[in-house]
C-alpha cells in the first residue's frame, strides 16, 4: 500500500511539475475542482524551441503510469484520502490531452481511461466526503471537455456486494491494461516519437529521482 501511494504521489508531482511548461493547455472549467492546481502565469510558456514537447512527453508518461496503477487489483477503499487529489490533478491534465492532443482511435482509448478514473473517484466517494465532492467536480469538467455522462462510468461490485461503480471491472481492467497504440497523433509526431523516454533513460538522465536520492 505504501509503495502504491508513493508511486501515485510521484506521478502526480511529475504531472503538476511539467504540465505548466507543456502543450497540455489549461481551460477555465478546471477552476470548479478544488483539488486542481491553478493555471500558471503565462510567462512560463516562453520556452526554448522543442522544450514544450519534452515537458509534454514527461507529463503524458506520468499520466499513463497513474492510470495503470489504478488498474491494479482494487484496494481503493483502504487508501488514504490524499489519493483523491492525486487522481484529480492527473485527470485534469489527462482531459487536456484528450481535448488538445489525442486524435482518432487513441482518443477513444483515452476517453475510456478517463471513465475509469471517474470510476475510481466514485468508489472513494463511498468512503470519503472529499471523494464525493471531487467526483461531482470532475464530472462537470469531463462533461464540458469530452461530453461524458453518468452512464459512461463502469458498473461493478462494490465492497457491500451490490452493484456499484469502481475501477475494478473486467471491462475497465481490459481497457487500462491495453498498451497505447503507435498511432498517437501529437502535433506532427507519432507515439514512438512522443514516448521518447523509457524508464531506464529517465533515471540515467536524472529526470526521475533514484532510490538513493529518495532515501536521503
Amino acid at each position: 500500500m505504501q509503495l502504491f501511494n508513493a508511486n501515485m504521489a510521484i506521478n502526480a508531482y511529475i504531472v503538476d511539475l511539467h504540465r505548466r511548461f507543456s502543450d497540455l493547455a489549461y481551460f477555465e472549467v478546471e477552476s470548479v475542482a478544488r483539488c486542481a492546481p491553478p493555471a500558471p502565469p503565462s510567462n512560463l510558456r516562453s520556452l526554448k524551441p522543442g522544450g514544450a514537447r519534452i515537458h509534454t512527453s514527461k507529463a503524458l508518461l506520468a499520466i499513463r503510469r497513474t492510470v495503470d496503477l489504478l488498474a491494479l487489483p482494487p484496494t481503493l477503499p483502504s487508501q488514504t484520502p490524499f489519493l483523491i487529489c492525486m487522481i484529480a490533478n492527473t485527470m485534469v491534465a489527462h482531459l487536456s490531452a484528450c481535448r488538445y492532443l489525442f486524435k482518432g482511435s487513441v482518443l477513444q482509448l483515452e476517453r475510456e481511461r478517463i471513465r475509469s478514473s471517474m470510476g475510481a473517484l466514485r468508489v472513494l466517494g463511498e468512503y470519503w466526503p472529499l471523494g464525493r465532492r471531487t467526483y461531482r467536480e470532475m464530472g462537470i469538467i469531463a462533461r464540458e471537455v469530452l461530453g461524458l455522462s453518468e452512464k459512461d462510468i463502469p458498473k461493478v461490485q462494490n465492497s457491500t456486494g451490490k452493484s456499484g461503480d469502481t475501477i475494478g471491472s473486467a471491462q475497465a481492467q481490459a481497457v487500462l491494461s491495453d498498451p497505447i497504440p503507435d498511432t498517437l497523433l501529437y502535433m506532427d509526431l507519432n507515439y514512438s516519437d512522443l514516448d521518447i523516454f523509457p524508464p531506464d533513460y529517465l533515471i540515467l538522465q536524472g529526470m526521475y529521482p533514484t532510490m538513493e536520492e529518495l532515501c536521503l
